[in-house]
């Protein structure tokens, strides 16, 4: 295995009281060999804990599906439908889906854009009363609309909200009380940064107007269910999270179950115990019953359609079908971070794995040489993660340069690398469109989706358009580089527009017909003219 050393800054010590007590505590863990802990550069950050993982502890290397091509081609194949039996098939006759039915199916999907307006509180207040329990005549004990262990409901619903987006009630933390039926404040005020969602959450975390957080309380299962504790509440929570995304359009809500997220950073905010878990969240915002409809769900996959179409057109990829294997360390990174919080109220801890740990013994004076060479920042994230933060090599032409600039306007990164992937920096679907728009605009070529995901580097992408007659910009100022009579013609212009617009309404949170408006600075592009 390739060694790897992230090193913390020498200079940026724990506070001596506290970096033993975490140290000591990972160091109890089974996973963990050795632990280091240094104060984060931003103090309200808390502390990072830098550990290597015991042989055999970690994750094993399982080589993961980076490309997006790669990943829908997986997906595409049904890898989880068994067509290995042989056995007698008894046909299920069923009538033919109706209208009704097909719209139920476009319901119950994952919005990630939501409407700017305040959610009514009497739309929240019926949408978590489902919640709540019952008292039925004859029935002894209280009563839900969902299963669980023993009938201990161990899992408790957290609630963050945002500022004047939901009717009467304040932003911050909120502890839902099912039997009260109650929204008890824990940290008013409280703010949760887009950085603790991993990966395209945090654009659907960005409209959104309040986010579900599922915690168990194993204290309140393990004296009845012993190890099983855990596996209980996961399935528990996943009847909740079920129930929430089925029911929550009948209340003009949309929600979006997210992944990734680093509970850790923000458990502090929550004032949960050493025996409190997280397990699961969801995104939320107002929709309209507009946004419900087989139409709206056709107009908002339109990139995926591009991608559906380059999965199954692209050519089987050589040697080995998983490519781009990554070393995946980040669960145990978010169960360490999650260990640490249950135990550890004092303030943050982000857990980092790295193969050693650099510098002097554990426990040992941290002190850096002289002239030693300045190691990455404390809250820097593995080299896998900050690619972004430390592009490959500058763009080698003009072409490459002036696609460079296209990436890191659309990406909203400082500079962007001839070798960086367009995926590994942040990029989805939705923003390929906006990239395909900025380049048409650029070179006046129409370059299909397809071939951007076929071609997700900025080098490759030049190497595709020189096929196109496409040079480098002729000046200094970036003027398009196009040869004579490249206009796209009619036909394929205007579908190329169709797609944009829909995808542009989709990223601007639907404007006219979710009725939000473009930022002033979205405005001024349109028109060709700067902000006031």
């Amino acid at each position: 295995m390739e060694e790897q050393v992230i090193a913390p800054p020498r200079d940026n010590a724990a506070d001596p009281g506290l970096a033993p007590g975490v140290e000591a505590l990972l160091r109890e863990h089974p996973s963990v060999a050795a632990a280091r802990v240094e104060r984060a550069a931003d103090e309200r950050a808390g502390l990072v804990a830098y550990v290597t993982a015991r042989e055999g502890a970690a994750d094993p290397e399982v080589p993961l599906l980076q490309d997006p091509i790669a990943r829908l081609k997986f997906k595409l194949s049904k890898p989880a439908q068994r067509d290995d039996l042989s056995g007698a098939a008894i046909p299920l006759i069923a009538r033919a889906r109706t209208d009704e039915d097909l719209s139920a199916f476009a319901r119950r999907r994952s919005y990630r854009q939501f409407r700017s307006e305040p959610i009514a509180f009497e739309r929240l207040a019926r949408f978590l009363r489902q919640l709540s329990p019952v008292r039925l005549p004859g029935y002894p004990l209280a009563k839900q609309l969902y299963a669980s262990a023993g009938n201990l409901y161990p899992v408790h619903v957290y609630l963050y909200v945002k500022p004047d987006r939901i009717e009467r009630v304040p932003g911050g933390t909120y502890y839902f009380h099912p039997e009260r039926e109650q929204l008890v404040a824990i940290q008013p005020g409280a703010d949760i940064d887009r950085s603790v969602h991993g990966g395209p959450n945090g654009q659907a975390f960005d409209s959104s107007a309040f986010s579900v957080y599922l915690v168990a309380d194993l204290g309140a299962i393990e004296p009845v269910y012993g190890s099983r504790a855990r596996d209980l509440c996961l399935m528990e929570a996943g009847v909740i999270a079920h129930l929430l995304e089925s029911t929550a359009p009948d209340h003009q809500i949309g929600l979006c179950q997210t992944g990734g997220f680093d509970f850790a950073q923000v458990a502090h905010l929550f004032q949960v115990g050493p025996r409190h878990e997280y397990l699961h969240g969801l995104v939320g915002g107002a929709i309209s019953d507009a946004d419900t409809t087989l139409e709206a769900l056709a107009r908002e996959s339109a990139a995926l359609a591009a991608m559906v179409d380059a999965a199954t057109r692209a050519a089987p990829p050589q040697g080995a079908a998983l490519a781009r294997p990554e070393r995946p360390r980040d669960g145990l990174a978010r169960a360490l971070s999650s260990y640490v919080a249950e135990r550890w109220t004092e303030e943050p801890v982000r857990v980092v794995v790295v193969d050693r740990l650099p510098g002097p013994a554990e426990g040992a004076q941290r002190s850096a040489p002289e002239g030693a060479q300045r190691s990455a920042p404390e809250d820097a994230p593995p080299p896998a993660e900050r690619a972004w933060a430390r592009p490959s090599a500058a763009a080698s032409d003009g072409l490459e340069s002036a696609i460079a600039s296209i990436w890191a306007e659309v990406l909203r990164r400082p500079r962007v690398g001839h070798d960086d992937n367009f995926f590994d920096l942040g990029g989805d679907s939705l923003l390929l469109v906006s990239m395909a728009r900025s380049l048409r605009e650029r070179f006046s070529r129409d370059v299909p989706l397809v071939h951007l995901f076929e071609h997700p580097t900025v080098s490759q992408q030049a190497a595709y358009l020189r096929t196109l007659g496409v040079n480098a910009p002729s000046s200094a100022k970036g003027e398009d580089a196009a040869a004579p009579g490249a206009a796209p013609g009619a036909a394929e212009g205007a579908r190329f527009d169709a797609i944009t617009a829909r995808a542009r309404r989709q990223r601007e949170r639907g404007l006219e017909r979710r009725g939000l408006a473009p930022s002033a600075s979205e405005q001024a592009s349109r028109q060709g003219k700067p902000e006031d």
